[in-house]
């Protein structure tokens, strides 16, 4: 099997896919199903939500401009996908029993992406759905008849709170997985109390309990091959099925994005520091690749470990990164933009309040009163709040550190690729200049996830933030000067000190 090419391995398989409500599920799922199209079945694990079943649910993925190019080539390919009701932080994952043997005896390769990556969740939802959720689905791995390969999503950032990952392996967490599993279970409290102080230096509980569940992985190797894939921050897709397309934000993305919308203007961090990035396109053509390198060589066991991120080929300084996506806004704005796009990134803690409480505070009190007035209920108020809880703890590492991450496995990827699959999953990297990253990433969040209306529309509001944000700036420098000449003129006027004796 070793000289097989990428579509001829998926060909006859059956593939379990988690997390395909998720960003990267949904484009892996379009991906295999039109690059591989002799797959024999992807079961996708979907949880169901309120009194709306799972095939609702699929259709409406399904109905996502994501497919449009699939159904263009061959709609009937979405036959090969099954919806399963399940959910990952249940034993079993809370299969039906007719459902669960039936997966049980089919499926060969698994695509474990479901997680909770919000920054700001707590540490008992975090530790439910990606730690023991992980555990759940590797443990359920166990009993399937014919699997080849795992394959298993984490994130660059899961040793973060490390000093020096410099390589692409496991490194163990502080914490037993186990242990904190075993709490979980019988008592979760403490965990809330504690979180703190168990999380320790990462900088949130996503990285922390990631970092949980590749040691789960780790375990489980023994059991079956692994393939632990470590994709960084990861952006939209930059042409593969469409350019730009995202649906969800998460940490650092909604971080631009709320640049890019005015509602962030002042960021706490240090202006040379780099992230790390990967388009989702790219990201996903490396689990595919992998799970085929691993699964071709025939295993019984084992762990591979793969960082997936451009590295040193692009390297984005985040207030350059920051400063692209305010002229993005001025060249495509946003009828959802709060304010005239601008943003001051400070590394100075005290410089960075002043100028927080100057050019967010002041005007986002200032907004929410005149949308009172209006009737309508206030906004920036909750969001700037929301901006400092985020900044002062989940992501201000991210800008005050320089990430590194070794990215060896990622890079042989392409030498790997016989002639005729690099059509569909070559990773070209240098296709683009990095502004040409930034351009379609911001393109696809105004397209695909604002869904903003014409352009005539989002123009002439955007020219009124604009005339907004420099009357304000007008207002503030005149009483500046005001304020100046005021206390100049006191100063003259009650002098007692000859002027001649100053000189």
């Amino acid at each position: 099997m070793a000289d097989i090419r990428i579509p001829d391995y998926y060909k006859g398989k059956t593939i379990l896919v988690t997390g395909v409500t998720g960003f990267i599920g949904k484009i892996l799922v379009e991906k295999l199903l039109r690059s591989c199209p002799e797959v024999e079945k992807i079961y996708v694990l979907i949880r169901k939500k309120k009194s709306i079943p799972i095939e609702k649910r699929w259709n409406e993925i399904t109905d996502l401009p994501l497919f449009n190019r699939l159904k263009i080539i061959d709609s009937s390919l979405l036959k090969k996908v099954e919806p399963i009701e399940g959910t990952i932080d249940v034993k079993d994952l809370a299969l039906s029993e007719t459902v669960k043997n039936e997966v049980i005896n089919t499926v060969d390769i698994i695509f474990h992406s479901a997680a909770a990556v919000q920054f700001s969740e707590d540490l008992i939802f975090s530790l439910r759905n990606n730690t023991l959720g992980t555990y759940n689905v590797a443990e359920f791995a166990r009993s399937l008849m014919k699997l080849k390969c795992f394959v298993y999503v984490s994130t660059a950032y899961s040793n973060c709170d490390k000093q020096n990952v410099a390589e692409e392996k496991i490194y163990k967490s502080a914490y037993d997985w186990k242990t904190l599993i075993e709490i979980l279970n019988v008592d979760p409290y403490p965990l809330s109390i504690l979180r703190d102080k168990i999380k320790g230096s990462h900088p949130s509980t996503y990285t922390f309990t990631k970092a949980l569940a590749e040691d789960v992985m780790d375990h489980f190797s023994q059991y079956y091959p692994v393939m632990l894939t470590r994709p960084s921050v990861v952006l939209s897709t930059v042409d593969d099925p469409i350019p730009g397309w995202v649906d969800s934000l998460n940490g650092v993305s909604a971080m631009f994005l709320s640049v890019a919308l005015g509602v962030v203007r002042v960021i706490n961090g240090v202006p040379t520091s780099c992230l790390d990035y990967i388009s989702a396109d790219h990201a996903v053509k490396a689990l595919i690749i992998a799970g085929w390198k691993l699964g071709k060589q025939e295993k019984r066991n084992g762990i591979e470990v793969m960082s997936v991120n451009y590295g040193k080929d692009i390297k984005m300084p985040t207030s350059w990164f920051f400063e692209q996506q305010k002229q993005l806004t001025e060249n495509f704005p946003s009828v959802k933009s709060a304010w005239y796009p601008f943003v001051i990134m400070v590394s100075n803690p005290l410089l960075f309040w002043i100028l927080f409480l100057l050019l967010q505070v002041i005007p986002a009190y200032m907004v929410d009163f005149c949308l009172m007035l209006l009737g309508r209920p206030p906004i920036l108020v909750n969001l700037t709040i929301r901006y400092v809880q985020a900044a002062r703890g989940p992501l201000k590492s991210f800008f005050h550190k320089q990430y590194a991450f070794p990215n060896n496995n990622f890079n042989i990827l392409n030498d790997l690729l016989y002639e005729p699959d690099k059509k569909e999953f070559l990773i070209n990297s240098n296709k683009y200049s990095i502004k040409d990253y930034v351009y379609i990433n911001g393109n696809g969040i105004f397209k695909y996830y604002l869904k903003e209306p014409e352009m005539s529309v989002r123009k002439a509001h955007f020219e009124r933030l604009r005339k907004i944000h420099y009357t304000t700036i007008t207002i503030f420098s005149l009483i500046g000067l005001l304020v100046l000449y005021r206390t100049i003129n006191y100063l003259i006027q009650n002098c007692t000190i000859p002027l001649s004796d100053l000189f």
